[in-house]
């Protein structure tokens, strides 16, 4: 099995309706741009953090679909 299926899978419900929630979304940017502080700071910028909360956008979207 794909390791980021069973990593995927280990992600409360709730976490992914928090990235489809669009005013959620500046909580999601401060958090990501945290980690990346900490973890990526070259790629520590707005933008990038904007990038990344889209693509959580469409991960949540598709897991949520396969988990009705």
């Amino acid at each position: 099995k794909d390791i980021y299926q069973e990593f995927l899978k280990q992600i409360p419900l709730s976490i992914y309706k928090m990235a489809l929630n669009e005013p959620d979304r500046p909580k999601m940017i401060v958090a990501i741009m945290k980690v990346l502080r900490e973890n990526d700071s070259e790629n520590a910028t707005e933008e990038y953090a904007q990038t990344i909360a889209d693509r959580m956008q469409k991960v949540a979207q598709k897991v949520l679909e396969e988990r009705k």
